[in-house]
């Protein structure tokens, strides 16, 4: 039985004057991610982080704080987050909890292998952010967006994340001409390739 390999292609740009897009696709065993950050970031940092007993290696990339905003684990286990504008998740959706407003997802990605795992571990751990939604994929094609409202998951095509609160994409509750732009060229592509998710 021939065996297809699912690979995991990670694409960080940072763009001048830019907005937050990301991106999954998976097609005939492959599976990329594009993502590019919304502004200029003189002291970015690309932070290896070693495979230990208890958690995989991983490559995370952030600022000058040293806060991960995005990265990948060793297992293809992908994550980043959107800026979310105020008044984008009602606050009615906050759950209640003990802990502060975020999980630290950067850690939990240290001890996932893929997106089920880490949804299993985000139920003990609320996402209670008004202001952001993680988006999350791996190597097997799942990917996921979370935010204070809702939790979108699929495990095959492809998912779009810009600075909208997209659990409210069906309504088209929403004006993000990168949203509709990514979301039309996925779905008229026959394959997926690193050149063409550049073009995003």
């Amino acid at each position: 039985m021939k065996k297809f390999i699912t690979t995991l292609l990670f694409l960080f740009v940072v763009k001048i004057a830019s907005a937050c897009s990301i991106f999954a696709c998976s097609h005939n065993g492959k599976v990329l991610v594009g993502s590019n950050e919304d502004g200029d970031f003189p002291f970015s940092f690309v932070r290896t982080i070693p495979s230990t007993d208890n958690s995989y290696g991983a490559i995370f990339f952030g600022t000058v704080d040293m806060q991960a905003q995005s990265g990948v684990n060793e297992h293809g286990l992908f994550f980043d987050f959107t800026f979310l504008p105020e008044g984008e998740v009602d606050p009615s959706f906050l759950k209640e909890t003990n802990e502060s407003c975020a999980p630290n997802i950067s850690n939990l990605v240290l001890k996932s292998k893929n997106v089920p795992e880490l949804l299993e571990k985000l139920k003990d751990h609320p996402f209670n952010i008004l202001t952001s939604q993680l988006f999350i994929a791996d190597a097997n094609g799942e990917k996921a967006i979370i935010n204070a409202q809702d939790i979108i998951h699929q495990k095959d095509g492809y998912l779009t994340a810009t600075n909208f609160n997209v659990c409210k994409a069906e309504d088209r509750d929403y004006s993000c001409t990168r949203y509709d732009k990514i979301e039309t060229s996925l779905a008229l592509n026959k394959d997926i390739s690193v050149k063409d998710f550049r073009k995003y």
